[in-house]
């Protein structure tokens, strides 16, 4: 039995193969396209599509353009932007047309799966990861609002936080951490999570289940090795 459909659009031959291979292995039901017009065939063939990943720069459009087609055309499927490009700039452009999420280039087959098992909720492909507590702020991407933020767990692409804001799933924040971007070892303040869990823990207070967007590998690697250690190296 089929996990989901997934909807692979990407120029580069290789890539391509990587990702169809790694997650049909893993049981998806994968789609190919290598620009924007025959990913635009597949779209309306195909209405049951549950997740696109999407290269930004394709030979005939850009990614941007066709996550806006996509998210008019089919409501509740996601998208997965998947680029070499890793400024926080277009990490942002990508969740303002519609994006769920952010890969950066290149893809480990383990960070791909978990990243996918996260979008479209199939615990089997998630792993769970150790501790860390510090405290940080949280800016709503587009908003005023700045809630208390706790860290509770942390791993390779995934947070755990307390909040003392209730937020929808879906929500992406921009959060500001010394501690966070020392762990990435990044010169960049902010890094970007998306909430996909939102529970009331008492007044005032939630918890949230939040997962990076837009780690390049190297970054990914810092906190692997973070996880394997289990403890925050000052």
């Amino acid at each position: 039995m089929s996990l989901g459909k997934i909807l692979i659009v990407e120029d580069m031959e290789d890539t391509r193969f990587l990702v169809s291979r790694v997650l049909g292995r893993a049981g998806f039901s994968i789609l190919e396209a290598k620009d924007g017009k025959t990913a635009e065939v597949s779209l309306s063939r195909e209405g049951n599509i549950d997740l696109v990943i999407l290269d930004i720069g394709l030979p005939d459009t850009d990614g941007y353009a066709l996550a806006k087609k996509i998210s008019k055309a089919l409501n509740g499927c996601k998208i997965c932007f998947m680029s070499g490009k890793k400024e926080k700039s277009e990490v942002l452009k990508a969740i303002a047309c519609g994006g769920d999420d952010y890969i950066v280039k290149p893809v480990l087959p383990e960070q791909l799966l978990s990243r996918v098992g996260n979008l479209l909720d199939k615990e089997e492909l998630v792993e769970s990861y150790h501790q860390l507590e510090c405290k940080m702020k949280a800016n709503l991407v587009g908003s005023k609002i700045v809630p208390d933020i706790q860290i509770q767990a942390i791993g390779e692409a995934e947070v755990t936080v307390f909040s003392t804001a209730r937020f929808a799933d879906g929500t992406h924040l921009n959060v500001e951490s010394p501690k966070l971007q020392a762990l990435l070892k990044r010169s960049q303040s902010g890094v970007i999570l998306r909430v996909s869990h939102c529970e009331r823990q008492g007044y005032g207070r939630y918890l949230l289940q939040c997962h990076f967007v837009g780690l390049s590998e190297q970054e990914s690697a810092q906190l692997r090795a973070f996880v394997i250690r289990g403890r925050y190296a000052a």
